[in-house]
């Protein structure tokens, strides 16, 4: 029955490719025996001719009756002999399962042994590994023959290896390669798809953490032996594979282990890369607790993050310096990144290393050399997406040539500043909290840019007779109205509360408890209870009536351009901090009057009230700590009016680069 299998699938192929050819339109001699081609057709060549087409169809349809039937009989289950088996995995009855194969071991291997089962083999392991019975698995695996495991469904043209590694079953991987280790180089056999090892078809399913470890693991152990599954098209679908699964690092090796091999199109490798932005930090959009621990090495989900963003850059680097080696000119340079906008994509998701890196391999793109250039749209960009990083770096590059940059006018007379005049995507202002510091950090940003222009440049007119700073006001006008609406909406919120606070803290000291003797004096004066209540409640009463007294500076304010700069977001934090301690001085001051009430009778009073009491003092903190510490960095320690560290760029430059930029800087100053 294998000679029958192997006839048959030689025959398909055989067969398929003669009537493609005919498809096409071409005869070949070896189809149609006696074949005469003479320069001017006679009656009887006709004749000949035209029997011989007729002998051919007659033959193919002959030919193809008995195709069939071979694939009939290949494709139908022998399961003659352990019939309950497949009664059982039909119902999905895996207890049953388990105890035929217990009962029946030695009737299943003489079946194996005397017949060829490789079918019903894959049928088994295939619906064991889609219904995770990984236990059956290694059982049955001990009675089935390596070889047996070799085989290639016809249905579908894969192994069961192959199916494995699609589904993701990394235990199943490393049981069916530790019984034939020749697995992970069959490749597939179906017409309609590429041919590839279980390797490639892993990395091009890859989605889930699971098909990530069946992928390393392929990786590991498939050999680059004769038939090497590394060659021709292979290595480059595999590659594909690896970037858009984002395992850039297995990416890396496949690219520095075959280097010769790999033919895929660089702009397109390029192009994915830019389309996740989350393999960069820059644009992993981290919280700000999480940046903060970043570089600890301990937590194992941040540490795997970071891995991923440093292959991913190094990657980026490999790709870019391949274009750089290919020794295309500058308009062929260009061409590729204006082609596929990768440029306007990274910034666009905010991957500012891919940005970096490319501009220190290619620096012209951000040269300006005539309007409509590349430099000249990238200049755009940076400055619409509010991107400070790279407009340093941009800086850093033209150097020289630095008021040509910033004193740059496009067709209608626009200046840089003008570009900042424009309102950023909604994704750019949605990464910030609250309309209010929307507009603050529009202000800065404009303001910033502003002062790396030279005076006469910061007030020039455009085609339509407007400065930046006039184009700025009326681009802003609905952002400043929605701040004004958020400011004044949180600021009466928080007013109604501090109000609440302040009334019950001088209730409170009016009526003390324990009450007052004769001459006026608290009856628990002495007590240290009754001293921690006072303190506690003159600090509530205090902090909450300037609360008040912010939040209605806030509400009655003047919401100018200016005001949104420093005054307002002031005033906001100064009356949040003071309302929560006024919200935790009052929570104090109530338990130390439950204890003065209670704490002889009932002795666990203290523990339990000071349990309680810190609720809802760590819930508003929870809940509005995030918000306060972002409106403090943001009015106190913006972004970009720090003084620039520029020790994060010495990667992008030779040393010698390095030390001409050190040494202008050091003569500025």
């Amino acid at each position: 029955m294998l000679k029958i299998l192997a006839n048959k699938n030689t025959n398909s192929i055989h067969n398929a490719g003669m009537f493609n050819d005919k498809a096409a339109g071409n005869n070949r001699s070896d189809d149609i025996p006696n074949e005469q081609n003479p320069s001017v057709p006679t009656i009887c060549d006709e004749i000949e001719n035209e029997s011989s087409q007729i002998n051919e169809r007659h033959v193919c349809n002959h030919y193809d009756e008995e195709v069939n039937q071979e694939d009939n009989q290949v494709n139908t289950l022998n399961i003659d002999g352990y019939q309950p088996l497949f009664k059982a995995i039909d119902v999905l009855d895996w207890k049953t399962v388990k105890k035929y194969i217990h009962d029946h071991q030695t009737t299943i291997k003489e079946i194996f042994i005397t017949r060829d089962s490789r079918k019903e083999i894959h049928t088994i392991l295939n619906a064991a590994a889609c219904c995770h019975q990984f236990t059956f698995l290694k059982e049955f695996l001990k009675m089935v023959p390596p070889e047996m495991l070799e085989f290639v469904d016809p249905d579908v043209g894969y192994t069961i290896l192959h199916k494995v590694a699609h589904l993701g079953e990394a235990k199943f991987v490393m049981a069916l390669v530790e019984k034939n280790s020749n697995l992970m180089q069959i490749r597939s056999s179906s017409n309609d798809k590429q041919q590839c090892v279980p390797l490639v078809t892993a990395a091009g399913s890859c989605v889930s953490d699971g098909q990530k470890e069946v992928v390393e693991y392929l990786w590991s152990v498939t050999r680059d032996t004769h038939p090497s599954p590394f060659t021709g098209e292979q290595v480059s679908v595999l590659l594909i594979g690896l970037v858009r699964a984002s395992m850039y690092g297995i990416a890396l090796s496949v690219c520095q282990r075959f280097p010769g091999l790999v033919k895929v199109e660089m702009a397109e490798v390029l192009n994915i890369i830019v389309e996740r932005p989350f393999a960069f930090l820059s644009g992993s959009n981290l919280n700000w607790w999480q940046r903060s621990i970043y570089a600890l090495p301990l937590i194992r989900k941040l540490y795997d993050q970071k891995l991923m963003h440093k292959q991913a850059v190094a990657l980026t680097k490999y790709f870019l310096a391949l274009l750089q080696k290919k020794r295309l000119d500058k308009v062929g340079v260009k061409e590729i990144f204006l082609k596929l906008n990768l440029l306007k994509m990274a910034m666009k998701f905010g991957t500012t290393e891919f940005v970096l890196e490319s501009l220190r391999v290619f620096p012209f793109l951000c040269l300006h050399e005539n309007e409509g250039d590349i430099s000249h749209t990238c200049l755009k960009l940076v400055l619409r997406e509010r991107n400070e990083m790279i407009y340093n770096f941009m800086c850093i590059l033209k150097q020289g040539n630095l008021r040509d940059m910033v004193s740059t006018l496009d067709e209608s007379n626009n200046s840089i500043l003008h570009y900042c005049a424009e309102l950023p995507h909604n994704r750019r202002l949605n990464a910030i909290s609250g309309a209010a510091f929307q507009m603050q950090q529009e202000i800065q940003w404009f303001k910033w840019v502003e002062s790396t222009m030279v005076p006469a440049d910061r007030f020039v007119r455009n085609k339509d007779g407007d400065t930046a700073h006039m184009l700025f006001t009326e681009k802003h006008k609905g952002l400043m109205k929605e701040g004004e609406k958020w400011m004044k909406d949180l600021s009466t919120s928080c007013m109604v509360v501090a109000a609440l606070i302040s009334t019950a803290a001088f209730t409170a000291a009016i009526t003390v408890p324990g009450g007052n003797h004769a001459n006026g004096l608290p009856v628990l004066l002495n007590w240290n209870s009754f001293m921690v209540f006072v303190a506690a409640d003159s600090l509530a009463l205090f902090s909450s009536i300037i609360s008040v007294l912010m939040f209605l500076a806030v509400f009655t304010s003047r919401y100018s351009e200016e005001d949104f700069l420093k005054a307002l977001p002031q005033r906001l934090i100064l009356g949040l901090a003071t309302l929560f301690i006024s919200m935790a001085s009052i929570l104090v001051s109530f338990g130390a009057t439950f204890i003065i009430i209670l704490g002889k009778r009932i002795h666990w009073a203290p523990v339990s009230v000071s349990l309680f009491s810190c609720a809802p003092v760590l819930l508003f903190g929870f809940l509005q700590f995030p918000l306060f510490v972002e409106m403090v960095i943001s009015t106190y320690w913006p972004i970009i009016s720090r003084k620039q560290d520029y020790r994060i760029y010495e990667p992008y430059f030779s040393e010698t680069e390095w030390t001409m930029f050190l040494g202008k800087k050091k003569g500025e100053r």
